[in-house]
């Protein structure tokens, strides 16, 4: 049995990535033009921005009405994205892969590699692929429920007749993935979770090898960047143990400061959901990536190229706006700091162009968006002066891997200054090198974002509904990008000096300071899939639904039945109850609407609790009522089509009768613990 499940999901793993390699494949000619001095010629996010373009493709055209969400629409984007890319592209890219076969070795060794990283956590992730705690629940709810539009916006399902207000592109991504590949969402979910860590991994790996000029470098800032932990592990686990059990539990690293989310990749890997900054990882990386080959290729870009990066910088600043807002606020940063460093510092690019390239990104982007930013409302209630700092030992804690590389390679440095072994000319020619100016900006830049939520902060609902917690959104997502940046920036400067110095004795030191890092950085990883996994004890494969069927048999087979028999999206009635627990589960596993799921995260969404609440009353008003025309009353208004009566309705409404809803609708589905009723007047 184990090993007939160990193989089909060892196909469906296989499957997945030959999937994400043909939306590389499909832009690879592009990519060939616009990183000339990349030595995989743009492979390493050629399947990001592939996935990214195609998909932008379907969404704006049926934003517009114009073309439904189907597999045909999104199989037709890959198409003539292809052709877009092969047409023009195809003879110059088959043409310096024959003169240079070197750039073909390394793609190859490149994805035998990251396909064996794939299907390593692919498979760790298959000892606990349950879609039921923390934000999960509502991530699946909304990729669901892209699933079953045909345009966009999606509608809310957790909010009867609402569409979604939340930047839901990446769910939509995941949702494109499921009609690209014909597998459920159940199984996309997980193969999503690992694919975009292993994405943005080959991202850091190709822009670490080309800012470093060594493979070396690459692997370095992938692994700092997405593979290895903080340094909480090593320096606090011994006794910084979870109350309950009093052993080391991993997340326990993303709690450093007091009231505040200190996340990183790898942790983001080890939790397992699909929330807006996991999905936004490999877009951010791919926004990185291509601001380093466009400052790169200056004065070489032919001028296809030279307005080619604006827009396409542009496009994923745009995409960056509906995924994850954080990364495009970022990103813009990013741009506009490299593109002072390489201006007044470097004098490399004139004011004039950086001006009508600026302008082109900002229109680009706003076009790109713009279908979401019409049915978008921002709960942000503004910007407020924090009132409380982190303590100093928080950043060798968080940080301590990045800024120890920094450090003491700054120190190396300087000793060999003070020897005369280097001189201040050799420095500066680094630094003012195209390479170095941008090495520079990161750095810059990671220090202006971690400043950022030391001295304001986003106002959001927990400002005054859990006043503690006022600026954690705020720091969490700031210092998931500076991990990010950061590594980038650390892992080049630490390079850089490594072929500067002459010392052999530094030289060594700083590879053994680089060994114990890898070593004390890497074990969290393995360490938290062995907490994640409960020890390794069951492999239950990738489908998140065996799960729901082990714990929850009774819903599983009715929910099996509401997505097989019911088509569209008409509206369920379900209990309603507390956010991260099982409650909402009908509208989650169907994406069929409820009348209201998780009350607290509409309240985070739209900014007001009392409408959800009330609602919450009214779905409880229902359940218990006895008066019929009381309760036929609320199902129509709300339009209701199904009611949902199984082990959580029970449980939250103790005074369920049962026997006055089955007056309003006919009963569709019984099982000993689950009734589905078909609500009479309703299509």
């Amino acid at each position: 049995m184990l090993n007939s499940l160990l193989f089909t999901n060892l196909l469906y793993i296989i499957f997945a990535y030959f999937v994400f390699s043909v939306l590389g494949l499909a832009l690879w000619p592009l990519m060939f033009r616009f990183f000339p001095s990349f030595g995989d010629r743009g492979w390493g996010v050629a399947k990001i921005l592939g996935w990214a373009l195609a998909g932008w493709m379907v969404w704006f055209l049926g934003s517009l009405k114009i073309v439904p969400f189907s597999e045909y629409s999104c199989w037709a984007s890959v198409f003539l994205l292809g052709v877009f890319a092969w047409w023009p592209g195809g003879k110059e890219l088959k043409k310096t892969l024959k003169e240079e076969p070197a750039i073909w070795r390394r793609v190859i060794l490149q994805e035998v590699i990251f396909l064996l990283l794939f299907l390593a956590l692919c498979l760790a992730r298959g000892f606990y692929p349950g879609i039921a705690n923390v934000e999960k629940p509502m991530d699946f709810a909304f990729v669901n429920s892209i699933l079953r539009s045909r345009f966009f916006p999606p509608k809310d399902p957790w909010l009867a007749g609402q569409s979604i207000n939340y930047y839901y592109f990446g769910h939509y991504l995941t949702a494109f993935f499921a009609k690209l590949s014909g597998l459920s969402s159940s199984l996309v979910f997980n193969l999503t979770s690992v694919g975009v860590i292993v994405l943005a991994g080959q991202g850091l790996l190709s822009l670490g090898a080309a800012l470093t000029d060594s493979w070396g470098g690459g692997w370095l800032t992938c692994f700092f960047g997405v593979l290895s932990g903080n340094l909480h592990f090593p320096l606090r686990g011994w006794w910084d143990t979870d109350p309950n059990t009093g052993k080391y539990f991993y997340p326990r690293a993303t709690r450093i400061v007091p009231y505040t989310i200190n996340e990183f990749p790898a942790y983001s890997f080890l939790l397992g959901d699909l929330h807006a900054h996991v999905l936004g990882l490999p877009l951010l990386v791919l926004g990185i990536y291509w601001l380093a080959g466009w400052w790169l290729s200056l004065k070489q870009a032919r001028r296809f190229e030279g307005a080619g990066h604006s827009i396409i910088f542009g496009v994923i600043l745009g995409v960056c706006a509906i995924t994850n807002s954080w990364d495009a606020l970022a990103l813009t940063g990013l741009w506009l700091v490299s593109a002072l460093f390489f201006w007044f510092l470097g004098k490399r690019v004139g004011l004039a162009y950086l001006l009508k390239s600026g302008l082109t990104v900002s229109l680009t982007a706003l076009l790109v968006s713009l279908p979401f930013l019409l049915s978008f409302k921002s709960p942000v209630g503004g910007i407020g002066l924090v009132r409380t700092r982190s303590p100093l030992d928080f950043y060798l804690v968080f940080f301590g891997g990045q800024l120890i590389l920094l450090f003491s390679s700054l120190l190396a440095l300087l000793g060999q200054l003070l020897e005369k072994k280097i001189t201040g000319r050799v420095i500066k020619e680094k630094l003012f090198s195209k390479k170095g100016l941008f090495g520079l900006s990161l750095l810059a830049f990671s220090f202006l974002w971690l400043l950022l939520p030391e001295r304001v902060y986003l106002k959001d609902i927990f400002d005054f509904s859990n006043p503690p917690y006022y600026r954690a959104n705020t720091m969490f997502k700031l210092h998931f990008e500076v991990w990010v940046i950061l590594t980038i920036a650390c892992v080049f400067v630490w390079w850089a000096v490594c072929r500067l110095i002459y010392s052999r004795a530094l030289k060594v030191l700083l590879t053994v300071i680089i060994l114990l890092l890898v070593f004390a950085q890497g074990i969290y990883l393995p360490q938290g899939l062995s907490d994640a996994s409960g020890g390794w004890s069951n492999f239950y494969g990738l489908d998140g639904r065996l799960i729901l069927e082990r714990d929850h048999p009774e819903d599983a087979a009715a929910l099996a039945w509401l997505g097989k028999n019911v088509a569209g999206q008409p509206v369920i009635l379900e209990a309603v109850g507390s956010s991260y627990t099982h409650y909402a589960r009908v509208s989650s596993w169907t994406g069929l609407p409820t009348v209201v799921g998780w009350v607290m995260h509409q309240w985070q969404w739209r900014g007001e609790y009392a409408p959800y609440h009330a609602l919450e009353l009214l779905v409880k008003g229902v359940y218990e009522t006895g008066n019929p025309d009381f309760a036929k009353e609320m199902l129509l208004e709300n339009k209701v089509a199904y009611v949902y009566i199984g082990p959580l309705e029970k449980q939250q409404y103790p005074n369920l009768d049962i026997d006055t809803l089955k007056l309003l609708g006919e009963v569709v589905y019984n099982s000993q613990e689950v009734i589905i009723l078909k609500v009479y007047g309703t299509k």
